[in-house]
C-alpha cells in the first residue's frame, strides 16, 4: 500500500483538535511561546502520525484477511516517515495466502481500499509460492552435515 504523505498528514490534521488548536495560537504568539508551542505542534503531529499510520494498516491489514487464510506483515512505512511529503511512500507491505477462489474478492478489497482514501494506492503481485507462510523447524540450529551424521547413527544402531 502507498500514499502520499502529505495528504494522509493533512487529512490527520483535520480530524485532530488539538492540532488544529496550537496552529491557532501559533498565529498569535509571542516568540517565546511560539518556539514551545512549535515543539508542542512537532510533537502532537508526530503522535497523530504514528496513531494514524497504525490505524489505517490495522483497517486495512483486518479488510484484506477477510479474504485470506493467512497474512504477515512484513514492513510499515520501509523508511519513510510522515513528516517528509513523499507523493510516493511505501505505507505498508505485506503477504496475504489467498483461496484460489478468493482472489477475485481480494483483489477487489485491495482496490477498493486505495479508492476509498485519498491519497492512496496498492500495488500487488502473485500469485506466489506461499515461502513467507513457512517456517524453519524448531530446535537448535544444526547444519545439513551434522544432521546427516546423526541420521547415520541412527540407522546404524538399529
Amino acid at each position: 500500500l502507498y500514499g502520499d504523505l502529505a495528504a494522509i498528514r493533512q487529512r490527520g490534521e483535520t480530524q485532530r483538535g488539538d492540532v488544529a488548536r496550537l496552529r491557532q495560537e501559533l498565529e498569535t504568539a509571542s516568540p517565546g511561546r511560539a518556539y514551545l508551542l512549535r515543539r508542542k505542534l512537532a510533537d502532537a503531529q508526530a503522535d497523530m502520525a504514528e496513531g494514524l499510520l497504525d490505524d489505517l494498516i490495522a483497517q486495512t491489514y483486518s479488510q484484506f484477511m477477510r479474504h485470506a487464510r493467512a497474512g504477515l506483515l512484513t514492513g510499515r512505512m520501509a523508511g519513510a516517515r510522515l513528516d517528509q511529503d513523499d507523493p510516493q511512500a511505501e505505507v505498508m507491505r505485506a503477504a496475504f495466502l489467498v483461496p484460489r477462489d478468493a482472489t477475485p474478492a481480494f483483489i477487489a478489497e485491495v482496490d477498493a481500499v486505495a479508492e476509498r482514501q485519498p491519497g492512496l494506492w496498492s500495488a500487488y503481485s502473485g500469485p506466489w509460492a506461499p515461502y513467507s507462510f513457512t517456517a524453519p523447524p524448531a530446535g537448535p540450529e544444526e547444519s545439513a552435515e551434522e544432521s546427516a551424521e546423526e541420521h547415520m547413527e541412527e540407522v546404524s544402531d538399529a
